[in-house]
């Protein structure tokens, strides 16, 4: 496979590639300075690490490093957290590529659930499902609301450049309101974000002033509730739903509108290119037949989320890793949190364990309830409601009503809090 620049020689040098707070930055702009960056920076380079700072610069960084370097590290312009980049990368990583060689885009998982850890990718395992029609690309502004550094935001950045679309790119630090001013200003039709961001997308005034034709949910189970909540913002709007992790790339998406996929992705050649798997415990197993990428090698791998099969769809119901032990019963947080969410009052939801001497632990819920809503009558009618939609021990011992529910740096919901 050719290399990041090599991808985009053929296409239009004099189209505007970027739109960011910076300006507008044509495709040859940023592939001389590439080329500059080659000739001039990487000279006696050991390694690299490819920070999040202006988005023009870190796309220069990319395509000078992809195909040159043996490995390159992302990292987030919100955390610190690859201390052993030295140990990892080893000595090797500043010879010259090899014939045939590709090289490896090293990037770290979320660290939702626990410690984040480094998966190496490269073009190729990144690129498995990227569209590349020109033709079709060129009508589409793809807004960046990710960070680019991350697995999500590195496919947002990745399917606009190589598909020969625009990428719209607003200063995220300056707020959600203002983000989404600029991109609808930029003319933005596709926008991807995990559904904790979307709820809080379609709380906004300003999402309003979008006209959006593709919608991109991932990172995340997308309930049912936001799903519908969507199609109602954007009728005329493709809403897709993407299975993809840092470990194991782009699995699969959904574009039926419901939560969950259909039985029969678990037939052998349901998916192109992917085979999954329920195991007896309820873990999906994913295996990619085509472009397996570095962290495959070619086994099926434990995705670590939890699924349930009714009739003839698989419905996600959450990490194993994030499950809550209520008196020998197991909870997943994204099962209540799906319950409490599809109430009408409430817009967002997360749920905590508590530690408890005798049950040890209990569900706790913080939502978020609509403007119209009374906090009291609220809390009351959202304990019956989960009363008749869940299981004893799956219902909050407490719910507590908060002015916002705060998202990770990932545009996840935390699951690292700890109510104690």
């Amino acid at each position: 496979m050719r290399n990041f620049l090599s991808l985009l020689e053929k296409q239009d040098q004099k189209r505007i590639a970027l739109i960011s707070p910076s300006g507008h930055h044509r495709l040859a702009e940023l592939m001389t300075r590439a080329h500059e960056r080659r000739s001039n920076a990487l000279v006696g380079v050991r390694h690299a690490v490819v920070r999040n700072s202006a988005i023009d610069q870190f796309i220069v960084d990319l395509l000078a490093f992809d195909g040159f370097l043996k490995a390159f590290l992302l990292q987030p312009r919100s955390e610190n957290i690859f201390s052993d980049w030295e140990g990892f990368a080893g000595s090797t990583y500043g010879t010259p590529l090899c014939s045939g060689e590709m090289t490896s885009w090293v990037m770290g998982t979320s660290g939702t659930t626990g410690t984040p850890k480094l998966i190496p990718h490269n073009l190729a395992s990144l690129t498995a499902t990227t569209k590349t029609d020109l033709a079709i690309g060129a009508r589409h502004h793809w807004g960046l609301l990710y960070d680019p550094a991350r697995f999500a935001g590195l496919q947002v950045l990745l399917q606009a450049l190589i598909s020969g679309a625009v990428l719209v790119a607003p200063e995220i630090e300056q707020g959600l309101d203002s983000a989404l001013d600029f991109m609808a200003e930029h003319g933005v039709t596709s926008l991807s974000a995990t559904p904790s961001y979307w709820r809080k997308i379609l709380m906004s005034p300003a999402v309003d002033s979008l006209k959006l034709t593709q919608l991109t949910l991932g990172g995340e189970i997308a309930d049912q509730a936001i799903l519908s909540a969507l199609r109602r913002a954007f009728p005329e709007g493709r809403i897709v739903h993407i299975y993809a992790s840092t470990e194991a790339g782009v699995g699969f998406s959904v574009g039926d509108d419901k939560a969950g996929f259909p039985f029969d992705y678990l037939a052998d050649g349901g998916l192109k290119g992917v085979q999954l798997r329920v195991r007896d415990d309820g873990h999906l197993l994913i295996r990619k037949i085509h472009n397996s990428g570095p962290s495959f090698n070619g086994e099926f791998f434990d995705t670590e989320d939890i699924v349930e099969v009714k009739a003839d769809r698989v419905h996600f119901l959450g990490r194993a890793s994030g499950t809550i032990n209520v008196g020998g019963n197991k909870v997943t947080p994204e099962t209540v949190e799906a319950i409490l969410c599809s109430h009408p009052s409430v817009v967002a939801a997360r749920v905590f364990r508590k530690p408890n001497s005798l049950m040890g632990n209990l569900v706790v819920a913080e939502v978020q309830i609509s403007a119209s809503a009374s906090t009291e009558i609220t809390v009351n009618a959202l304990n019956e409601f989960c009363r008749a939609h869940l299981e004893r021990w799956q219902c909050p011992a407490s719910i507590r009503v908060v002015e916002h529910i705060g998202l990770a740096a990932s545009g996840k919901l935390s699951r690292t809090v700890n109510h104690g």
